[in-house]
């Protein structure tokens, strides 16, 4: 970290310690503001639009220790992506097969071996190197799909209402993204992750993808515009994860959530329960009902 992100830190230290708030001194804007600073190493003139995208239609999806280690709702969303693919392409990786679509730099690799760098933001920079490289679709594997994953055009991510909580204001979730071929904005985001895992062995926040994402909507009006112009989408994402997907199900209020939402996020770490009063719950229903592929 530089000088102004420590002095920037003590401030909030001391307003903390005394009670008081501010805005500016958030940790929020203190590591955006660190963050800004730091990647105007990376230059805009390398970073534009290319005169024409193009379409990719492969189907990224990551889970290290390979499908036969899946946990089952893992496998089960696995398997609802591969039933729902359309005319795209699905592509599994592990922490070994990778290496035959993109070359991750050596030293990140070693950062991995050491715990320095987790294998979920080994993930983040995968994703990153992935769609800059061929463009596409990236889902995260706990991602449960129950309509067909359609060819697009153009970049879409899942929006939900706005909310200033987060430093994406719900404007993009970083484990679904659709990105045309020759996007400029993954190049960005893989390129700074790179500079400051060479720079650092720690995180200065866990949703670090999210900062650079919207350092990158500041620098671009053309990536700012195509992320204000997405129409907010698949409102109920946490359903089947959240207390709602834990009630006694009923096939009516499931079509009509399905009316709205395609994608729905998952935890592999969660223990979901499956039955309520000896019914199934929304989860048990809709897991239970999957075959495997």
């Amino acid at each position: 970290m530089d000088i102004f992100y420590y002095i920037d830190f003590f401030i909030y230290r001391v307003l903390y310690k005394l009670g008081l708030q501010s805005k500016y001194f958030s940790l929020q804007q203190i590591n955006l503001r660190y963050i800004k600073r730091d990647s105007k190493i990376l230059k805009s003139e390398n970073y534009t639009y290319p005169t024409q995208l193009q379409q990719c239609n492969k189907i990224w999806i990551f889970w290290a220790q390979g499908k036969e280690k899946m946990p089952p709702i893992v496998k089960q969303c696995y398997n609802s992506i591969v039933k729902n693919k359309g005319n795209n392409e699905v592509v599994l990786l592990n922490i070994h097969n990778y290496k035959q679509y993109v070359a991750i730099p050596p030293h990140i690799e070693q950062k991995l071996a050491k715990g320095q760098i987790t294998i979920t933001h080994f993930s983040d920079i995968l994703r990153f190197a992935l769609l800059k490289e061929y463009g596409g679709w990236w889902l995260d594997a706990t991602i449960y799909v129950n309509k067909e994953i359609p060819h697009l055009n153009s970049l879409f991510t899942i929006k939900n209402k706005y909310s200033n909580v987060y430093v994406s204001q719900n404007n993009w979730s970083g484990f679904l993204w659709y990105i045309p071929h020759l996007h400029p904005m993954p190049k960005f985001i893989y390129d700074y992750l790179i500079h400051y895992w060479t720079k650092h062995d720690s995180l200065i926040n866990y949703f670090l993808i999210d900062y650079v994402i919207k350092i990158f909507t500041l620098r671009n009006s053309i990536f700012s515009s195509e992320i204000n112009n997405l129409p907010i989408n698949n409102p109920h994402t946490y359903f089947l994860s959240s207390e709602e997907g834990e009630e006694i199900y009923s096939e009516e209020q499931w079509e009509k959530i399905c009316e709205t939402t395609s994608f729905f996020k998952n935890s592999w770490k969660k223990n979901y329960k499956f039955e309520k009063e000896n019914q199934h719950t929304f989860c048990g229903k809709i897991f239970s009902a999957q075959t495997t592929i």
